[in-house]
């Protein structure tokens, strides 16, 4: 069992595209170099009985270490708490033992954030708080400046780290699959929104980041609006999709262009080049969606960001009364408040 969990962390280090957790009754593959573990095309397979007869050997060892009943060398230690944090993310001891190996350079930030990826590529993993956190901490290491001593920060922050482009488009894609293997990702969202603020803060500090922060903010947009039209019950997207459009204003970026058809007076429809909008965008996805709450949910953060609302609503006429009878009696209750 002991050699198998440094098998198994070993294949993590490889940086696996996907992680799944077979069923019992898989039929292994024959002269397979990774037995009992599938490793093909950089997707990382384990047999289920595996998985957690691994995980009871690992927190049995971590358990010993912890009790000073036994010591483990640095590399044990790397395997053994990497074992236990992918069945159960939430293993706070594990994840402090990891942090303590950081510090002491024992394990490189990047490399730390290369098994963090591989950790959340579980359902269990993509969803936990601490993992997520644990990611930022390692961000603030590797990128924050001795001026602003981000690093040793007590808040959960990325502001005034000097986050590269390229960076922060690792996390955004490190999001994105979390987002599609445990849907309705809210720590994930708050990770990205995160780098976001992270980005911005950045680029306020350093103008010379300004065009490809510009260029980020664009791509990101186009991305949310499609990424929402196809995920229309995420309302943690469309929030962040929300917080993204406040911050390009924010930053005084120019937003997308899509195009649109409209009727010119013989009744033909011609497509035109608009602005994105986030009051059209949520209006026409109730429109198709128009019993999906967290659509009207959106409705209501656009609403209440945008400086004047009603002039880009237009038309509510033949939506699901009950819904629009709640932001109806809302939207009432915010204009007069």
């Amino acid at each position: 069992m002991a050699d198998q969990v440094a098998q198994l962390y070993k294949l993590l280090q490889s940086q696996p595209v996907s992680v799944d957790i077979l069923p019992p009754g898989f039929s292994p593959t024959p002269d397979n170099p990774h037995s009992p573990f599938e490793f093909a095309q950089n997707n990382l397979g384990i047999p289920k009985k595996v998985y957690y007869g691994l995980y009871l050997e690992a927190v049995d060892r971590l358990n010993e270490y912890l009790g000073g009943l036994t010591s483990l060398d640095d590399a044990t230690l790397l395997s053994v708490t990497a074992v236990v944090l992918l069945v159960n993310p939430a293993h706070a001891s594990a994840l402090n033992i990891r942090k303590s190996l950081v510090e002491r350079g024992h394990m490189s930030e990047k490399d730390e954030l290369c098994i963090c990826g591989a950790l959340q590529l579980t359902s269990d993993g993509s969803k936990s708080s601490i993992l997520w956190h644990h990611r930022r901490w390692l961000l603030r290491r590797i990128y924050s400046l001795p001026s602003t001593n981000a690093e040793k920060s007590p808040f959960d922050t990325l502001e005034g780290c000097k986050l590269p482009m390229d960076a922060v488009l690792a996390e955004f894609a490190v999001v994105a699959t979390a987002g599609e293997i445990y849907p309705r990702n809210y720590h994930a969202w708050r990770h990205r929104y995160m780098c976001l603020r992270g980005a911005v803060s950045s680029c306020r500090a350093h103008p010379e980041q300004q065009a490809a922060l510009a260029q980020l903010l664009r791509a990101e947009e186009f991305g949310l609006k499609k990424w929402t039209e196809l995920h229309v019950a995420d309302y943690t997207s469309m929030q962040y999709l929300c917080q993204l459009y406040a911050a390009m204003d924010e930053c005084g970026v120019q937003h997308i262009h899509i195009h649109e058809g409209v009727e010119d007076d013989s009744d033909r429809q011609e497509e035109v080049k608009v602005e994105f909008s986030l009051m059209r965008h949520f209006m026409e996805l109730i429109t198709r969606y128009p019993s999906h709450e967290a659509l009207w949910y959106a409705l209501r953060s656009a609403y209440a960001l945008l400086p004047n609302p009603k002039r880009e609503m237009g038309s509510m006429e033949g939506l699901d009364d009950t819904h629009l009878q709640r932001f109806e009696r809302w939207r009432i209750r915010f204009d007069s408040g």
